[in-house]
């Protein structure tokens, strides 16, 4: 969470969503992984190596001193014949074959000299999981002291690196705060060998790489990917950051510059002061209370030599090998990686004074928790929020002698957070609190910092209205809870053992997908970055799977352990908590967070409240509260009598039986597509086994396509409402089956629901798809009118849930809304969040009752179910085809009815629903004119957020899918690749406009019809949208096209190696069942059915030219053929203070001509709007074609 370059994903706007590209892995890395410990001890094994190779050359010397002396005398002429002479001739010619062998590998690398080795995998140092088997690996220390992983893997599409020094933002000295997050920066900006200030990574991105680098307390991480030919040099670059790095003064100014404009990029997210509050809240004495991003405030005011001078200083004292830990990742072999580790960082300067491990600098006292009790703790903070939230955050900070960190193979943390605190089983807190008392309507628990000197957790409550007034007894029933675990623990024998029980069954899920699991399973610089760093603390034997911690063979319970940390949190003293509500006023605040201008007021906890929370008989239940119980045994995971692992039996298909029952040959090339084993005229299901991943799992997409849901936006309310009802009632039963790997989850769009399933075996898959649906999905009802009273409760808290949601939207990044703002003009059908907010707020103030509420959405539910639905799904993973006929048998039985009278009428295909888009060519009425240019101008709804982003939407024709002619979109991803690098380098490195500037692609197969974007956007904090603009169309109009693009004729390679890097990215395999999954439903719920469209691609690709890239560009992104949106959201201050606004009255204007114009250019093409339903208010068949 600290100084982090590096975005998730799904938020990060240089990898925006819905790429078909760039799919997310579901199974994401821990984010608070444990990160100091001392590491592998070389010591002895050095000692030994020396000696062992000092023993050798002895024996050397000793044969060849021998065969000296008995060569020394007279020649015999019958030597040959002498059994003496002849001895002492084989064995002067054994040590001169030795010999000659030593020299001649010295001669061929000095490998021996250049690091010690420790051969990992054969001798058992790793435990791989049987998926790995094909990969080597080795662990080195060069002779600098810097330790190497390596990883060597023939099947691999990138390969990648990562570096992590053991130091981070705790070592900023307290007059420049942010110093290592800028320091890192600088790191990027060449080097005396490599000196252009992008050549790293323009370098990368043009081998169909990326790279990235972070900041945390304790860690600086580096890392990148790169296609496999290109690793070499990509590591040449890379390893001069850390030798020879240029470090100018010249680009300082830049680079605070972009320190700056991260920081003002994270002011305005609750997500960052929730995090900066936690820093806030901690002993000022105590690293953790250090502001760690950087700003110009923060690192300039003793001035720009000032601030240079410490970071040269921070460079020269801290990036040294012994602190850093390097892991690199290819499909060269081992000798190969081991010879590029060592020719590349060997020069990497060492100091000895330095331990090898990463340390805190500062004062003992500095060592301790950051949350002293009685001074820090047993306070409460009233905090003002931006986002629309009720939420209460309970923190302590937990002490470094636990050992903690360094216990990584008993994790008790994740087990006291997951397994019994966040479980929502019958009577568990999470239940009483939200399922009986209706007080919260989410719990979060989270180990937000785990370093070797203290480790802090939190658990989080989103608050109802009812919470908010009951703040006392949801601390009361915490503080119970905590009590009964710990009760249980340390004092009841009996229940302890259960303890064991639960360890057992999350052993047993852990090795069921340790069997199965793959190291890389997400894009390979991610692994590595985490596995770099884990090598700071962790042993040798315990680097890899991040994602499980560590070989499940491995694990332990340490119930002592899980018992301190208890007894601690149990103890109300040792509590901090944050109060967020979005209803607090102004004047309950006396002070101010001075980076994040958060202000916020501190009480303590009365000695009352906390004398209360104190004593609780927690496991006899005297206190007139609802009974707690610690969660009982998940009934899917271990065998009841023995209880064994009840998953051992999971197998994998067998592709014989497979072929035999299909009649197609037994190489997994016959199921590279999916194949329809239902065609009927109500139902289409697709089907395709795994013959990729031996992965254990099924996955099952099941689109329910309903007139009924999407008709009306107030019947998409309703359907939404109805999904947050079965989520409500069927949590009990959720919590079990998804500790057991199985997931269920519903959700909407335009043409009907989604289910999305997940599970191990079919055997039972079938009879829990067959619960959901007939228990809940479609007997909802029957809950309702088993408590009615509750029932109405329940429906507002969802209403009210719904509305923070819709308003939360306009509170997320600028960059975001622009996204929203895109959708809500472009997209056909479709309700945006400004009309869905105001029909839940009309429903939350309506006249009728909740009652009446309720049964108007259950009388629209029963409409749908008896209307029936039309069915397209896809099954996919572990299963054989009869498997998955019996699976479509049960759900055919179910009672979400399919709709059997369609199948004498119409074909399935007349009844789905394609997502159109409006086209960005518009008739102007009464001329002769069409419009191809748009500005749609609008405020960032974030009233903290000062920032102005614009976005320029390039859309390019839809493709011809019976033609499968995909050109366009072929022209149009290689075109972002190519101007990717440049517009980072111009627009945010060079122009300083802001952090974010980037160029994109936003095209997809399925989903969307297959519409074609290229995208250039920039978001700052100190300039206007109106310059963001300029600079943007100047940038593609003119730097690019003449100072790029043409120049390439000069460099035909450089193309070629963009076309290479596409292409490669094409070639990838995906590295989950997941992956392939997600990319084969996009094609089936979008209609187009194109399975085989990257190798169409490729083909594309392959034919392209640089005159044919050139002609593209003239045409239709700066020719007259051009169609394109601008999007311009501007921060609200500029209400006041910018003169030079277009005043955005269009709708009121009223034009009679054309009223969705609020102000022509002097360029007479450019329309200009403000109502993102300004065009489809129009009646777009009118103006506009859809695509």
């Amino acid at each position: 969470m600290e100084a982090s370059d590096d975005v998730d994903d799904e938020a990060d706007p240089l990898n925006p969503p819905q790429s078909p590209f760039d799919k997310n892995d579901d199974d994401d890395e821990h984010k608070h992984d444990a990160s100091v410990s001392p590491p592998i001890d070389n010591d002895q094994h050095n000692a030994n190596q020396v000696a062992h190779q000092e023993e050798e050359e002895e024996d050397i010397d000793n044969i060849s001193d021998q065969t000296a002396n008995d060569n020394d005398g007279h020649y015999d002429e019958g030597w040959l014949s002498n059994p003496r002479r002849l001895c002492f001739i084989c064995c002067a010619c054994i040590v001169f074959s030795v010999m000659t062998l030593v020299v001649l590998l010295q001669f061929y690398s000095d490998e021996y000299k250049a690091w010690t080795s420790y051969t990992i995998g054969s001798d058992g140092i790793f435990l791989t999981s049987p998926t790995d088997v094909n990969r080597s690996f080795d662990i080195i220390t060069l002779n600098n002291g810097l330790d190497v992983l390596l990883i060597s893997d023939k099947s691999t599409d990138k390969s990648a690196a990562a570096i992590d020094i053991g130091i981070g933002s705790s070592s900023d000295p307290l007059q420049f705060l942010g110093l290592a997050h800028f320091h890192e920066h600088m790191l990027f900006l060449g080097s005396k060998t490599y000196a252009s200030l992008d050549s790293f990574s323009s370098y990368v991105s043009m081998n169909g790489g990326r790279d990235n680098a972070y900041t945390e307390s304790e860690h600086t991480n580096f890392f990148f990917q790169v296609d496999n030919q290109h690793l070499e040099h990509s590591l040449d670059i890379f390893s001069r950051f850390f030798i020879d790095p240029l470090l100018t003064k010249k680009s300082m100014k830049d680079e605070i510059w972009a320190v700056d404009n991260e920081y003002r990029k994270d002011l305005p997210s609750q997500t960052w002061r929730d995090w900066r509050m936690l820093e806030f809240s901690a002993n000022p004495q105590h690293t953790f209370h250090k502001f760690t991003v950087g700003s110009i405030q923060s690192l300039t005011k003793h001035g720009n030599d000032a601030v240079y001078n410490e970071m040269l200083r921070f460079h020269n004292k801290w990036v040294k090998s012994n602190l850093m830990k390097l892991v690199i990742y290819g499909k060269d072999d081992l000798r190969t990686l081991r010879k590029w580790a060592a020719d590349k960082f060997s020069a990497i300067p060492a100091n000895d004074s330095l331990t090898s491990t990463p340390v805190h600098h500062q004062p003992a006292a500095a060592l301790s928790t950051p949350y002293r009790s009685g001074v820090e703790t047993g306070q409460i903070y009233y905090i003002e929020t931006i986002a629309k939230q009720k939420q209460v955050t309970y923190i302590w900070g937990l002490s470094g002698a636990l050992h903690l960190h360094a216990q990584y193979r008993s994790p008790v943390m994740s087990f006291i957070n997951n397994r019994l605190l966040q479980s929502a089983t019958n009577h568990s807190l999470y239940n009483v609190l939200k399922v009986q008392l209706l007080y919260i309507t989410s719990m979060d628990c989270d180990t937000f910092y785990n370093e070797a000197d203290w480790t802090g957790t939190s658990i989080s409550f989103e608050l109802t209205d009812r919470g908010e007034q009951h703040l006392d007894e949801i601390s009361f029933y915490l503080f119970k809870y905590l009590r009964l675990l710990l009760e249980t623990a340390a004092h009841n024998h009996a229940l302890a053992q259960q303890y064991n029980l639960y360890f057992a069954e999350d052993a047993c899920i852990d090795t069921l997908f340790f069997n199965y699991y793959s190291l890389i399973k997400k894009d390979s610089y991610s692994v590595v970055s985490a596995l770099a760093k884990r090598m700071q603390y962790r042993d040798s034997t315990d680097l890899l799977y991040p994602a499980l911690n560590v070989a499940p063979q491995r694990l332990a319970l340490n119930v002592s352990l899980m018992v301190q940390v208890l007894r601690f949190m149990a103890q109300p003293r040792h509590v901090i908590m944050h109060y967020t509500n979005d209803k607090f006023k102004s004047t309950k605040f006396n002070e101010l967070e001075p980076f994040f201008k958060i202000r916020f007021r501190r009480t303590k906890i009365s000695a009352e409240l906390l004398h209360r929370w104190s004593n609780i008989d927690a496991v006899n239940g005297k206190d007139g509260t609802l009974p707690l119980m610690i969660p009982p045994l998940n009934p899917y995971i271990l065998q009841r009598k023995t209880n064994a692992c009840d998953l051992q039996h999971v197998e994998l298909i067998d592709l014989k039986k497979m072929a035999a029952h299909h009649q197609r040959p037994h190489d997994s090339s016959s199921y590279e597509l999916p194949m329809k084993i239902v065609n009927e005229a109500s139902i289409n299901i697709w089907y395709k086994p795994d013959t990729k991943f031996a992965s254990p799992r099924i996955n099952i997409n099941l689109l329910y396509v309903s007139p009924l849901i999407y008709d009306r936006a107030i019947h998409a309310l309703y359907a939404e409402i109805w999904l947050q009802l079965i989520n409500f009632y069927s949590s009990d039963w959720y919590s079990q089956v998804a500790m057991a790997s199985y997931a269920f989850e519903l959700s909407l769009n335009h043409q009907g629901i989604v289910f999305s399933i997940t599970g191990l075996g079919h055997s039972y898959l079938s009879p829990l798809l067959q619960t959901f649906i007939a228990e809940y999905v479609t007997n909802v009802q029957k809950y309702i009118a088993r408590d009615a009273d509750k029932a109405t409760g329940v429906l507002n808290i969802i209403l009210i849930s719904l509305q923070r949601t819709y308003k939360n939207l306009n509170y997320d990044h600028v960059w975001t809304q622009g996204y929203f703002a895109m959708y809500d003009i472009v997209k056909v059908p479709h309700f945006d969040r400004h009309l869905m907010l105001q029909l839940v707020t009309q429903l939350l103030a309506s006249k009728s009752s909740s009652t009446e509420i309720l049964q108007k959405v259950m009388r629209h539910v029963d409409d749908v179910l008896q209307t029936g639905f039309v069915l397209e799904g896809f099954f996919h993973g572990n299963l054989y085809r009869k498997q998955a006929m019996e699976i479509v048998a049960t759900v055919k039985a179910s009672n979400l009815a399919i709709r059997q009278s369609l199948q004498a009428q119409s074909t399935l295909q007349q009844h789905l629903f394609k997502m159109q888009h409006l086209q960005l060519a518009m008739k102007i009425p009464d001329t002769a004119t069409t419009s191809r240019k748009f500005v749609y101008q609008g405020w960032n709804s974030n009233e903290k957020d000062t920032n102005d982003v614009v976005q320029v939407w390039y859309q390019f024709e839809s493709n011809s899918f019976s033609q499968q002619n995909y050109v366009e979109t072929c022209k149009v991803l290689l075109l972002a690749r190519m101007m990717k690098s440049e517009s980072f380098q111009v627009l945010r490195t060079q122009e300083s406009l802001g952090y974010v500037a980037t160029t994109f692609s936003k095209s997809s197969v399925g989903a969307t019809n297959n519409i074609n974007y290229l995208v250039v956007m920039v978001a700052s904090g100190y300039k206007s949208a109106h310059y963001l603009h300029e600079r943007v169309k100047h940038f593609v109009d003119e730097h690019y096209y003449r100072k790029v693009l043409l120049k390439l004729r000069q460099s035909p390679r450089t193309f070629e190696l963009y076309i290479n890097g596409t292409v490669n990215d094409l070639k990838k395999r995906d590295l989950t069942l997941a992956q392939e999954t997600s990319l084969i439903w996009d094609e089936i719920i979008g209609h187009t059915y194109f399975f085989a469209w990257k190798p169409r691609f490729i083909e594309i690709l392959q034919a392209l030219t640089l005159e044919d890239m050139i002609r593209f560009y003239e045409q239709k992104v700066i020719g007259k053929q051009a169609k394109w949106i601008s999007i311009q959201l501007f921060h609200q201050k500029t209400k006041k203070d910018d003169k030079k606004l277009l005043q955005l009255t269009a709708m009121n204007a009223k034009p009679k001509t054309h009223p969705i114009i609020a102000k022509k250019s002097d360029d007479n093409d450019i329309l200009y709007f403000n109502d993102t339903k300004d065009l489809q208010k129009l009646g777009y068949a009118q103006y506009f074609h859809v695509y």
